[in-house]
């Protein structure tokens, strides 16, 4: 099932995985955080990558889960 998935996703599946991994989280709470971000502009993401598109709005959000 797995494999679907990242075929249908692509590279996306794999970098939430990686970054679950050093966030000490999981991969489906991760992925649910950076489609918030993606959807409020802050990120942007595709192919394996993810491009900050809004850095002092994210420093908000950071500071107010800190």
């Amino acid at each position: 099932m797995r494999e679907k998935l990242r075929e249908k996703c692509g590279d996306e599946m794999g970098v939430h995985e990686q970054l679950a991994g050093l966030l000490g989280a999981t991969r489906e709470a991760t992925s649910k955080t950076m489609a918030d971000f993606t959807a409020r502009n802050l990120i942007r993401q595709g192919r394996g990558r993810i491009v900050i598109q809004d850095a002092s709005a994210l420093r908000v959000v950071a500071r107010r889960t800190a």
